[in-house]
């Protein structure tokens, strides 16, 4: 902690935090014209695509048309915010410094989370129920899109910081023990997760029908057992590679 402070004390070479100011001012300023751009742009899109939503979907093609309309229409949203935000960085910014690069990592993360925000609002519908295509009622779908946000939200911030740590003087053994902690956290928010919400996503994998497919059942009774395995596994691969090269192997878990 110390060599880190340190390191952020010197970032602008005059041994003060003094920089730490016009780097909170300059992110929360590309924040918020990001946001005002895709707020304009999320206007437009309701305005231009509203007919297509029908309160009482006639099938289930009904539904994934709307769905995936909406869901591109977020994701514009999400480049919208990007492209801006960072160009009011780059534009205010100039060179690299470490203002520019504390509002670029901020900006990137709230990148990521509206990104995650446009996948799951759109599976999860929690305001267009008759949209669903999840198995889940109202309340469940509430439940798991806010607590997934919410586990989501601290795996981003934990990686922007660990990113974000990269543009100072910091040393690479303190940096692979915090990507090596990022790595750890994540995996244990992620199976907490899926242990605290295993009994609605069984409910799910099995189905309406009184007697499932014994695939069904298997999966539906063992699947946060699985994911369990696939994250710890995951986790231990991606600490060897940290601790072999200093970086980490996220695409790969993800994927």
């Amino acid at each position: 902690p110390g060599q880190v402070v340190r390191a952020l004390r010197n970032a602008r070479g005059d041994g003060t935090f003094g920089w730490i100011v016009p780097a909170a001012s300059l992110a929360i300023i590309a924040v918020a014209v990001g946001y005002l751009a895709t707020r304009s742009f999320a206007r437009w899109g309701r305005s231009y695509f509203r007919y297509i939503y029908n309160p009482v979907p006639r099938d289930r093609a009904e539904k994934v048309s709307y769905t995936l309309v909406r869901t591109l229409l977020f994701l514009g949203g999400v480049v919208v915010f990007f492209v801006v935000s960072n160009t009011v960085i780059v534009i205010a910014a100039g060179e690299q410094t470490p203002a520019r690069a504390t509002a670029t990592a901020v900006c990137a993360g709230v990148t990521w989370y509206l990104f995650a925000k446009a996948l799951f609002f759109n599976l999860f519908m929690p305001d267009a129920p008759s949209h669903r295509l999840v198995p889940f009622d109202d309340e469940t779908s509430a439940r798991l899109y806010r607590s997934l946000m919410v586990l989501l939200a601290l795996l981003i911030i934990t990686f922007e910081v660990c990113r974000w740590i990269m543009n100072f003087a910091v040393s690479v053994n303190i940096h692979s023990l915090l990507l090596m902690f990022m790595a750890v956290l994540s995996a244990v928010m992620v199976i907490g997760y899926g242990v605290i919400y295993r009994r609605p996503v069984r409910a799910a994998i099995r189905g309406s029908s009184p007697n499932p497919a014994l695939w069904r059942r298997l999966l539906g009774a063992s699947w946060h057992v699985l994911l369990a395995i696939y994250v710890l596994a995951g986790t231990v691969y991606n600490i060897e590679a940290i601790a072999l090269s200093g970086i980490p192997q996220a695409g790969v878990i993800l994927a």
